[in-house]
């Protein structure tokens, strides 16, 4: 999950992120105030150590970013999910491969913080391989064998969540070798599916996102990411393309509308993400603001942190599997095997299509 508006520990010209970020995903800010990195702008960054060109107090620095740590890596390939994906590699695996087959490893021992699996004995006449889910007590959700060592110890994706001796885990036996396509596929499904409709659906902080307006005397605003959680900046734009000047709307001139309060989180959030201004917009305006859906992964169920509408996911996984069982059919409509025919429609299902119209952008 993208983080928002984290205060940068440090001061004067040493500041460090709490944690490692995505390449490029760094959002940096002093006093509101967007600042823009490498060398001879504001400032460098190494990792998660950030090196200011003026000084700075402590507290006066925040930053927007993507931890590393919330993109799903796949052990044992260099293929990495975007995190903004659609779907998890794992749900799309339950589809394609029966997640019912399993393989025991037996006498396994865990220690708390660490990645070693020691004693384990794999069941007769089964193999585990990397990057196959492993579960049990003391595994964290997702966790996946990132390598293995011997017969008798592995190596997981994720650090053991307390000590156990000479327990059963259970591996989910499916296959690993399409791992690399199916991660693409989901993240070329996520970028169709995005572009399709105009927006990105994983919450995340977009800055000064700019809008035109086109006709006189217009007042509403629909911002293009939603549903909306919160403003930090509304501006308006005089002067020229090549010295703008920005102005911020007075808070009492604009507001979003129709606010509706979560029942089981408790907060307040903005499906439409409409803004109303009081007066009239001007001809170009930008908003820095949160938007999109919070999403979790490792709790999916839980919808104080995933609310990702299950029919996106749905979506997603159905154009993965359509791509996936026919990638070795391009350029074909139909083939012939022992004298039957048989042909596919290459247009997407109804149900997809309807999916896909439903959240497509608005624009007026």
């Amino acid at each position: 999950m993208d983080i928002t508006g984290e205060i940068v520990s440090g001061s004067g010209t040493s500041f460090t992120l709490a944690q490692t970020p995505v390449p490029n995903s760094v959002a940096l800010y002093a006093g509101g105030i967007r600042l823009t990195p490498g060398v001879g702008n504001d400032y460098s960054i190494n990792g998660i150590a950030i090196t200011p060109f003026n000084s700075y107090s402590a507290g006066q620095l925040t930053a927007d970013y993507t931890p590393l740590s919330s993109i799903n890596i796949i052990a044992g390939i260099s293929d990495q999910l975007s995190p903004f994906a659609l779907t998890t590699l794992q749900r799309v695996k339950d589809l394609l491969f029966d997640p019912n087959l399993t393989i025991s490893l037996t006498g396994a021992s865990l220690t708390l913080s660490s990645t070693n699996v020691t004693g384990l004995a794999v069941q007769t006449g089964k193999s585990v391989k990397v990057g196959q889910m492993i579960m049990g007590t003391g595994i964290p959700n997702g966790t996946t064998i990132a390598a293995i060592v011997n017969a008798t110890q592995i190596t997981l994706s994720q650090a053991a969540t307390q000590t156990n001796t000479a327990q059963t885990l259970t591996v989910i036996d499916q296959p690993t070798a399409f791992d690399a396509v199916l991660v693409r596929l989901i993240n070329s499904v996520t970028n169709y599916i995005q572009n399709e409709c105009g927006r990105t659906f994983v919450q995340k902080t977009f800055t000064d996102d700019t809008y035109f307006i086109e006709r006189r005397h217009q007042s509403d605003l629909l911002l293009r990411n939603t549903p909306v959680f919160s403003i930090s900046s509304f501006q308006w734009r005089a002067g020229t393309p090549s010295n703008p000047s920005w102005t911020n709307f007075i808070a009492d001139e604009y507001e979003l509308l129709d606010p509706r309060t979560d029942p089981v989180s408790g907060t307040v959030w903005y499906p439409s993400g409409e803004i109303r201004v009081y007066g009239g917009l001007p001809y170009i305006v930008r908003v820095t603001y949160v938007g999109g859906y919070p999403v979790d992964w490792s709790n999916p169920e839980d919808h104080d942190t995933h609310w990702l509408p299950g029919d996106l996911s749905n979506l997603c996984e159905n154009l993965v599997i359509r791509r996936f069982t026919r990638r070795q059919l391009g350029g074909k409509s139909s083939h012939s095997v022992g004298g039957a025919n048989e042909t596919w429609r290459n247009a997407l299902d109804q149900e997809d299509q309807d999916i896909l119209a439903q959240y497509r952008q608005i624009n007026f």
